[in-house]
Order: C-alpha cells, then structure tokens, then sequence
C-alpha cells in the first residue's frame, strides 16, 4: 500500500526534540476495538470486571517481569479503555547502553498478551481487543503525576460524563 496523505494524516504525539530513553513517567489511554464496552460496566460508581476485564487487570499487575527498571502503576480498566501510569527508568541509558524498552513496545506487549488471552476465553482467535494505537502523555511533575492519579482513581465515578462513555457519543446531523 502506498503512502496517501489524504488517508495517512496522523500527526505524531511525541514531544519534539525529547530523549525518550530516559527516565521518565507516562500516563496512558489504551481504548478497546471499536470503543466497545467489553471489559465491565460501571455500576453504583464502580467498575464492576467482567472475565475480560479481570484479564487486563491482572496483566497491569502481573507485567513486572517484563523490566526491573519498568513499574506499572496506578491504573483503571473501564468498560471500553483502560487508563495507566509506567514509569521507565532506564538505568542502562545511564550505562551508556541504549534501552531495548520503549513505551510502544510495552504498550504493544501488553495489548498483545491480553488479546490472546481473552480471545482464548471467548474462542475468537485473531480478533482484536484494542485499538491499534493509544494515547500516551508525559508526565513531567509530581503535581501532575498526582492529578493523573486522581482522575484514574475518579474515573468511575466520571462514567456519566465520560467522552468515552457510548452513551455520550455525539453523532453530527
């Protein structure tokens, strides 16, 4: 397939001109295949996991062993995306030595464990679960890295009002 900027518009999300090898926190947003709501529901303000989501969740706590220099923090699975905190402290940067760990490829194993997984539970080899790409923002202070903290510990009790929430959904007349 050709390269077609008519089709292929998408505009990096990377901060200009930043070293992404060194330490750093990022706060991220992984959406579900078509933004449907496959992982739960929300009830009485709380997200209530179904077996899909009890998958996402326990591979956010489980992925420790992919890096001593990697921590998967605080985070929320929601019934149509999950939001999280890592933060990569490459040690080997300091070493001289250029990490093999970024924050695509962490993203990309675990959108890759948790697929398999679940598409084992419902029998649907091959189908997706995410959506190929996500959202990531720096986190580039201890204030903000508070902020992010309380909007991922708030976001169920959001859901009403959530852009992603599908009842929210706008459609243009």
């Amino acid at each position: 397939m050709l390269f077609n900027l008519e089709k292929h518009h998408r505009r990096s999300v990377r901060l200009r001109g930043h070293d992404y090898s060194q330490p750093c926190a990022f706060f991220v947003t992984i959406c579900s295949w078509l933004r449907s709501s496959v992982f739960g529901e929300i009830v009485n303000s709380k997200m209530e996991l179904n077996d899909y989501g009890m998958v996402a969740a326990r591979a956010w706590l489980h992925n420790t062993n992919i890096s001593p220099h990697i921590e998967f923090n605080h985070f929320i699975v929601m019934p149509n995306h999950m939001h999280g905190i890592v933060i990569i402290n490459h040690r080997d940067a300091i070493l001289g030595v250029r990490p093999t760990q970024t924050i695509g490829s962490i993203i990309r194993r675990y959108t890759t464990t948790t697929t398999r997984q679940i598409n084992i539970i419902r029998n649907t080899p091959g189908m997706p679960v995410w959506q190929n790409n996500y959202h990531e923002h720096m986190i580039r202070n201890e204030f903000e890295l508070h902020t992010i903290r309380g909007h991922i510990r708030n976001n169920p009790v959001h859901w009403a009002f959530d852009k992603d929430n599908p009842l929210n959904i706008q459609i243009d007349p």
